[in-house]
């Protein structure tokens, strides 16, 4: 049986005397040096490819249940409200073959043809609203100018 911890004079990095987990280091300096190595965004898709790839399926049957669950209002300048799941931040989710799409996305790609966008932006500051007259692509660096400009950001008043 192997022992978890070995004892060592100090731990490297802030020279705590005690158990020592790897490397030389304390486990809480140890956690602290991985946290800081590990990439936050190791395996995940850039935004639009998992769109990319769902759209470019044959089978596009998972569009009339998207466009289903829209509630599409008679004039052409409101907001078309998800009526479906939304996640934590409010925005409309759709499950298609075990991915997560954000609707609001989808509404975008469906009207313009365009995935590539970094984010799809809501000139509505609605985030059910899948009206594509009301939404833009744009870059992170867009969005956030756009939510200090409105306001929306906590320290921008």
């Amino acid at each position: 049986m192997t022992k978890r911890y070995q004892r060592h004079d100090d731990c490297t990095e802030c020279g705590d005397h005690g158990r020592i987990a790897a490397r030389g280091l304390c486990y809480t300096c140890y956690m602290r040096q991985r946290r800081r190595a590990a990439k936050p965004n190791a395996g995940r898709r850039n935004n639009g490819d998992t769109l990319r790839v769902v759209m470019s399926w044959g089978d596009t049957t998972w569009v009339d249940d998207f466009h289903a669950r829209v509630h599409r209002e008679t004039d052409p300048d409101a907001c078309w409200p998800w009526m479906g799941s939304l996640n934590k931040g409010g925005y409309g989710m759709l499950w298609v073959g075990g991915f997560g799409l954000l609707a609001h996305r989808v509404a975008h790609a469906t009207a313009t043809g365009e995935t590539e966008c970094e984010v799809v932006m809501h000139t509505c500051d609605n985030p059910t609203c899948c009206n594509p007259s009301h939404l833009r692509g744009g870059t992170y660096k867009e969005n956030m100018a756009d939510m200090h400009e409105k306001g929306r950001h906590p320290n921008s008043k």
